[in-house]
């Protein structure tokens, strides 16, 4: 009876302390915060179960099924480390809702304040992440009915995302880190089968930068250092005329049918090209320098 007594006092312990975590992110957040499963072990690892945020519609806006990390002991008002970080069975569910102009996610991050106060944004350091089933979607319920055929930037649907990250840093609007494997599939039926780099990445409101990354889709394989330069993120709703692309692409293989979730007339163009060289410019207006490419063996 007095192994039983004990299981029952550490499953009421786990869920007041779940309560007591979801109380304390609900008033950060101004905002619902559920929790199933918390609690924090002697050498600072964390666990939570049913992790779900909801935004000012009381929807769900993130959700993780299961969470395990480690966190270093820290002044967590300026700094932040996380050894590790594990997390299985993840929604992320970023809305424009009808009829306004600004995401779920601005919007919870809004301020009413007459004064603005000044921000403070602590220092967040991730040394491992690790997150398998995660799902990802942006959606603009003011756009028209998404696309079936291709990309569509306003109703992003990214499904089955696996993704493997090293020494992470989210420095204000800065994101950087080492990614060493995503593979993730879109709606459209584009498909990652493997990104990797093995220089950090950054990314920013303004600028997307990855050097010595390796992308493999379908039958495509690519191998490039690769810039993209806007001035904010409604640059990508844009995406031909308002993002400039900076690629130095080494030795790859491009199959222009891999093209078709991008532009659907490239699908029946089913070639395999070799490529190499410089591009920069925006999708509609680039320039190409020291630009090679061969198709099978007897053009170049």
């Amino acid at each position: 009876m007095a192994g039983i007594y004990v299981v029952i006092l550490d499953v009421n312990v786990q869920s007041m302390l779940a309560r007591t975590a979801a109380g304390f992110f609900s008033k950060k957040l101004d905002t619902e915060v559920k929790i199933k499963t918390f609690y924090i072990q002697p050498d600072l690892s964390v666990h939570a179960e049913e992790v779900q945020i909801n935004d000012k519609k009381h929807l769900p806006m993130l959700y993780v099924g299961e969470m395990n990390g480690k966190i270093s002991l820290t002044d967590i008002a300026d700094e932040l480390r996380v050894k590790s970080l594990i997390m299985d069975d993840v929604l992320v569910n970023i809305v424009t809702y009808e009829d306004e102009y600004t995401t779920n996610l601005a919007e919870l991050f809004a301020t009413n304040d007459e004064k603005p106060k000044e921000k403070h944004n602590p220092k967040i350091y991730l040394d491992k992440l690790h997150m398998s089933n995660g799902h990802v979607v942006v959606w603009d319920q003011n756009k028209d009915k998404p696309e079936k055929e291709s990309m569509d930037y306003s109703h992003l649907d990214v499904d089955s995302i696996h993704l493997s990250m090293e020494n992470m840093s989210f420095l204000g609007d800065t994101i950087s880190g080492v990614i060493s494997r995503l593979s993730a599939t879109d709606k459209s039926g584009f498909k990652i089968d493997r990104l990797a780099s093995s220089s950090p990445f950054i990314v920013s409101s303004r600028l997307l930068d990855f050097k010595n990354l390796n992308l493999t889709s379908h039958s495509t394989d690519l191998d490039l250092d690769l810039k993209f330069i806007y001035s904010n993120y409604k640059d990508y709703r844009k995406f031909v005329d308002s993002v400039m692309i900076i690629a130095n692409i080494r030795p790859s293989q491009l199959t222009l049918s891999d093209l078709r979730y991008f532009s659907p007339k490239m699908s029946m163009m089913t070639d395999t090209l070799q490529i190499k060289g410089l591009i920069s410019g925006c999708v509609n207006d680039f320039t190409a320098n020291k630009f090679s490419f061969s198709f099978k063996d007897s053009t170049s």
